[in-house]
């Protein structure tokens, strides 16, 4: 039996530190984490909400088919349905620290790319007809595109 400890102690010990270590380092990466030291969700969203959407932020990192999207005029909101809340708060970005960059096309899908916060920067891709969706809840706080 000890052998057997033996054997599995070390992937035992890990799996904790995975678990909780992983979805902090995709915060970090993604410029989640960043976000969150301004634009954390304080209250429960009031708007519009799309669940299982996806996103690419920062460093490539995709959010596929984990995140609940949102908006209003006050804001573009969104949150993480799968990883740990402490290391993905839900955020509510203000429209004046949203850009709108560009149109592409990724794999003949449509796609828009903003930039979230002035000072942080941090991509936000969406597919082109979630992003129409967004525009028409935000009304007229919709930032002036930049598409080019």
């Amino acid at each position: 039996m000890s052998d057997l400890l033996a054997h599995i102690w070390f992937p035992l010990a890990i799996l904790p530190i995975a678990i909780l270590g992983v979805p902090v380092l995709i915060a970090k990466l993604s410029g989640w984490s960043d976000l969150s030291q301004r634009f954390r969700a304080t209250q429960p969203f009031q708007g519009k909400l799309w669940p299982w959407k996806s996103a690419r932020l920062r460093a490539g990192m995709n959010y596929n088919n984990c995140l609940t999207i949102g908006a209003n005029p006050a804001g573009l909101y969104f949150a993480v349905r799968l990883l740990p809340r402490f290391s993905h708060p839900p955020l509510l970005i203000p429209w004046p620290e949203v850009s709108v960059l560009s149109e592409k096309t990724v794999f003949f899908v449509p796609m828009i790319e903003m930039r979230l916060g002035r000072e942080e920067q941090v991509p936000f891709m969406i597919r082109r007809a979630l992003a129409d969706k967004i525009k028409a809840a935000a009304g007229a706080s919709w930032p002036i595109e930049t598409i080019g």
